[in-house]
């Protein structure tokens, strides 16, 4: 049985900064500024059209005033708590109850809700909306004699607490019926780890699950006979348990749907789809030699699916999606029928051809003509498998090949070769090889390493090649559930962004958060932006937040040339306004001709594991922007825009300002956001570069790495201090808490070029053995005064142009190279050349600029 993927996918790196991160130092969460989180809510959702009871479990809820979720159909009553037995003798406050009125138009499917109080607002957790009667867990049902006693169908709500806890439930069921147990906790940020069996009346196992899909767990059973059948639900390990162990269990006769078959489709077209399921109302069993699964049924339906060209670059999905799955771009499938409608599930879309692979293509011999580009799609059938696919390209023909299989559900490990096919003798010979996607967007928070191949093929002659399309575990598995999809795209650089909550409370790790997006008065913060770059991508993004509330303003920032994420900070006025906003950011790139537009899209912590493993990061639904009263400090720089070569050293002034009388400590410096080289990850230890002292200036110094590409990058820095707090009104008993800010961002512009170069002639005539003069001449940039050294540079093949190297001086504007025309070149002749003029700086950094001229041969 696998492991999370999440933890799968951290194994390469987890050894070797477990180290590094378990002897920093750490700043304990009781001990932050108070900001609301939000762990768990009870019931984690509701059937349309009713109206539910939810109690919250989290921590500084303080005066929790209302529950704000993604779809504006679900609105929350906060209920009062009930007065304590003796007015005189006071109880602590039990947790906030709020009663949940869910419209009956509310979509089905997941949505997200926050808690809005004191403090700001928390983070998100996500609510389902499904269509079934809902009960709540009653205990005792530990044992088969305290089994709840529940309807089919039904969707239970409840809670492994402790972690030895055991759910029963008990459900009268009929001969002949296929029913199906799904319990959700992945999908509903829950920690559970959840294994579900279902035993007959007289205690015979039928169906055992877990990790269907992550932390999911899908069983089912076709009931012998009459009678009361049980359900039992634990945590795998009983290793853990408690309120964030939520859970939804569906107990239905209704369709589940495991698999869409072809998983991709075109945009705007309608297509006829194979549905490989439970529960199908038609459905025909599906027969696969060797498969021990749950025999799946499958049923024939036509899905259109959207026609708008936006929607290739959407993710309109009402299911959870974690990190790596979130890069994908398609829309939502639900199949309806009298008898219920099914889960939802993602199909992906394009504006390529899908092409289905036929069967009989197990061997090169018989591989499938394709044309190229398009969307390939396939499955192993049976253990053993393996698809052959041919193709014609010419040389230096440039495709992008890109494996979808464990983002797509599908259990197979996806693996793709691509061989030459020698028109000789017919033998085939490796070209390339294409296996995991080794990189991520950020290893130590939004995970997008992934067991699905990518790879860049450039056709090395013209003729036919041969695409190999494998499973690493071919040999011992196959079935309708090991689907898969190949995009073999032309190169098309694009982009797609995502935003993440920044760490607030424990900076020292650079271990994200679950908290909220809470900016104060007269401050400023940062909230982390991935870009997701394609096909070779490299340019810079810029990035700006929008629908902002008052008194808030976000300068546009950028993501600079070949960089994964940036902070977009957002700023607020002294006199901003305290409330809650709903906020988009958007990014622009000039790709080409073209200006492209992406709207991020927002994600989420749903838990933290432990210190050298990613959080479980999702696909958010919304993203909340809350304003509070000033904080005791604010971080200012002195300038908004710093030039500097490649190389080149930084030397930042800032001001801590005091803004509450009684703070007077040190406020740390870290680094954000800066410059990385291409692949490289941040450090997970994230050390103070300055210490400032409140009401005092400080100076940051940072060197730009020698091999930095030219752009416009994002600098922003973070303030970190101990400052007096307390929770009473009237100020007393104030304790020192850790406060995180960030200072408004500096541009920073790494310039390629110190000068504008020019030439007094750009087309000379001269005859055989001239030496003909051209006056260079430079208009100096960024207040560079140091020498340039010029030389005459003949492009490949040109020969017959010679000149002696010459300097332009320190704080000059131009000199002359002379060029010598040899005797053998004929009248008539053009030839092409180039002026270079190299500025050098320190670390080996050579900065050219180039003008070009020809010299006409005259008689």
């Amino acid at each position: 049985m696998k492991a999370p993927r999440a933890v799968l996918r951290a194994m390469p790196w987890v050894l070797s900064v477990a180290v590094m991160v378990m002897v920093g130092p750490r700043v304990q969460a009781q001990n932050a500024y108070p900001q609301p989180r939000l762990q768990a809510l009870l019931p984690a959702g509701g059937k349309a059209g009713t109206t539910v009871e939810v109690t919250l479990t989290g921590s500084d809820l303080d005066d929790v005033q209302t529950l704000m979720f993604s779809h504006p159909g679900i609105k929350a009553e906060l209920i009062p708590p009930p007065p304590p037995p003796d007015p005189k003798k006071p109880t602590p406050p039990g947790p906030p109850r709020f009663r949940v009125q869910i419209a009956a138009d509310v979509p089905l499917g997941l949505h997200e809700v926050c808690v809005v109080g004191r403090f700001g607002v928390s983070n998100p957790r996500l609510f389902w909306v499904g269509d079934l009667p809902e009960v709540l867990e009653q205990e005792p049902n530990s044992d088969v004699d305290q089994a709840q006693k529940v309807p089919l169908p039904v969707t239970v709500n409840g809670v492994i607490n402790p972690n030895v806890d055991v759910d029963y439930f008990a459900f009268e069921g009929k001969k002949g019926q296929r029913v199906v147990v799904v319990c959700q906790a992945w999908s509903v940020d829950s920690r559970l780890d959840p294994q579900v069996q279902i035993f007959s009346p007289e205690g015979r196992q039928l169906a055992i699950n877990r990790r269907y899909r992550d932390r999911e767990a899908v069983a089912d059973a076709v009931l012998p006979n009459d009678g009361v059948y049980y359900v039992r639900l634990v945590e795998f390990t009983y290793q853990t348990g408690g309120p964030e162990h939520v859970y939804r269990l569906t107990i239905s006769t209704g369709p589940w749907i495991d698999v869409v078959y072809p998983p991709v489709l075109e945009l705007g077209k309608a297509s006829q789809v194979t549905l490989y399921g439970r529960g199908l109302p038609g459905g025909q069993a599906e027969s696969v030699p060797g498969w021990s699964g749950a025999i799946l049924e499958r049923l024939q339906v036509t899905i259109t699916p959207p026609s708008d060209p936006q929607a290739l670059h959407r993710l309109d999905y009402a299911g959870t999606l974690l990190a790596a799955d979130a890069v994908l771009d398609g829309f939502t499938y639900r199949l309806i029928t009298p008898q219920g409608n099914s889960n939802p599930v993602f199909v992906a879309i394009s504006n390529l051809p899908v092409v289905v692979e036929q069967e009989g293509n197990d061997a090169p011999e018989k591989a499938q003509e394709i044309a190229t580009p398009c969307e390939l799609v396939g499955r192993m059938d049976r253990p053993g498998d393996r698809d052959w696919f041919a193709f014609t390209v010419k040389q230096g023909e440039v495709l992008w090949l890109e494996g979808f299989a464990e983002r797509l559900g599908s259990p197979m490990d996806l693996y793709l070769e691509i061989y030459r096919l020698e028109p000789k003798d017919n033998k085939v010979q490796l070209v390339q090889e294409g296996d995991d996607i080794p990189d991520s967007l950020h290893v130590f928070r939004f995970l997008t390493r992934s067991n699905d191949p990518r790879m860049r093929f450039v056709a090395p002659q013209d003729g036919r090649f041969l695409l190999h399309v494998r499973s690493r575990e071919a040999d011992l598995f196959g079935g309708p559930r090991q689907v898969y999809r190949v995009s073999i795209r032309r190169e098309q650089p694009d982009f797609r962004l995502f935003a993440l909550l920044a760490d607030d409370s424990q900076q020292q790790q650079n271990i994200t958060n679950i908290g909220g997006f809470v900016l104060r008065q007269g401050s400023a913060r940062g909230i982390m932006v991935l870009c997701e770059r394609r096909d070779g991508f490299t340019g810079e993004v810029v990035v700006t937040a929008e629908n902002l509330p008052a008194g808030v303003k976000c300068t546009p920032q950028s993501i600079g040339p070949n960089q994964r994420f940036t902070y977009l900070v957002l700023e607020a006025a002294p006199d901003a306004p305290s409330g809650e906003a709903v906020i988009r950011i958007r990014g622009t790139a000039q790709i080409g001709d073209q200006t492209v537009a992406r709207e991020a899209r927002p994600t989420s912590v749903a838990f933290t594991v432990q210190s050298a493993v990613p959080p479980y990061t999702r696909l958010g639904r919304f993203l909340v922007l809350a304003v509070r009263d000033r904080p005791p400090f604010a971080v200012q720089p002195a300038v908004q825009e710093i030039a500097v070569p490649p190389g080149g050293q930084i030397a930042l002034k800032l001001k801590v300002a005091s803004l509450q009388p009684d703070f007077k400590a040190g406020v740390q410096i870290t680094v954000q956001s800066f410059i990385l080289a291409a692949n490289q990850q941040p450090n997970p230890q994230n050390q103070p570069v300055a210490t400032i002292n409140a009401g005092a200036e400080g100076e940051v110094k940072l060197q730009v790495p020698p091999q930095t590409t030219p752009g416009v990058y994002n600098l922003v820095l973070r303030g970190t201090a101990q400052v007096p707090f307390t929770r009473d009104p009237k100020g007393a008993n104030r304790q020192n808490v850790v406060l995180a800010q960030e200072a408004p961002p500096v541009r920073l512009v790494v310039y390629g070029t110190v000068a504008e170069l020019a030439l007094a002639q750009t087309s000379l005539t001269a005859k055989p053995n001239d030496k003909v003069p051209i006056t260079v001449r430079v208009k100096r940039l960024y207040g560079y005064t140091g020498p340039f050294n010029v030389q005459l540079v003949l492009p490949p093949g040109v020969q017959g142009l010679t000149a002696q190297p010459v300097q332009i001086p320190a704080n000059a504007n131009e000199a002359q190279l002379l060029v010598q025309v040899a005797g053998n070149l004929k009248p008539g002749m053009t030839l092409p050349a180039i002026v270079r003029a190299t500025a050098a700086f320190p670390n080996n950094v050579n900065l050219n600029h180039e003008a070009k001229f020809e010299v006409k041969i005259a008689q």
